[in-house]
C-alpha cells in the first residue's frame, strides 16, 4: 500500500533541535509584567505599601461582593414578588371555586331540608288520618257492644 504522504527529507546541515515546532498562528507568551515599576522601597517601606495595596484590594473586593450580593437579593426580591401574583392569582381563583362549591352545596342543603319537611308533613297527615280512622273504628266498636247490650240510651237505640 503507498502512503499518501510524499516523504520529505531535510536538507544536509540541519538539525531538528534548532527547528521551533510552536505554530506561528499561536501567539507567543508574553513574559510577565513586574508589579514594582517604581522607585526600589526599604524593606519597612515595602511592607507598608505591600499592606496598603492589599487594604485597597480588599475594600474593592468587598464593594464587589456587596454589589453581587445586592444585585442577588434585588433578583431574589423580583422572583418571589413573581411568586406572590401567582399565588395571589390562584388563591382568588380557588376562593371563588370554594364560593360556588359553598353555594352549590347550599342549595343542595335547602332542597333536601324541603323534600324532608315536605315528607315530615305527610307522614303527619297520614298519621292524624289513622288515628281518626282508629278513634272511629274504636267509637263503632264500643258502640256495637254497648248496643248488642242493651245500655245505649237516647235516639240511635
Amino acid at each position: 500500500m503507498k502512503s499518501r504522504r510524499p516523504r520529505v527529507a531535510l536538507p544536509a546541515g540541519v538539525r531538528l533541535d534548532d527547528m521551533e515546532w510552536e505554530s506561528p498562528r499561536r501567539p507567543k507568551k508574553k513574559p510577565p509584567v513586574k508589579m514594582n515599576s517604581g522607585p526600589k522601597l526599604s524593606y519597612p517601606d515595602w511592607l507598608k505599601r505591600k499592606a496598603q495595596d492589599r487594604l485597597a484590594m480588599l475594600r474593592r473586593l468587598n464593594n464587589q461582593w456587596q454589589k453581587e450580593e445586592m444585585e442577588y437579593y434585588q433578583r431574589k426580591a423580583k422572583e418571589l414578588a413573581a411568586e406572590i401574583e401567582r399565588d395571589r392569582v390562584w388563591l382568588e381563583r380557588q376562593n371563588a371555586l370554594e364560593a360556588e362549591l359553598t353555594a352549590i352545596q347550599t342549595y343542595y342543603k335547602t332542597e333536601l331540608e324541603k323534600e324532608q319537611a315536605a315528607e315530615d308533613k305527610r307522614r303527619r297527615e297520614k298519621l292524624k288520618s289513622v288515628i281518626r280512622d282508629i278513634s272511629a273504628d274504636v267509637c263503632r266498636t264500643e258502640r256495637e257492644t254497648l248496643a248488642r247490650r242493651g245500655q245505649i240510651r237516647g235516639r240511635r237505640a
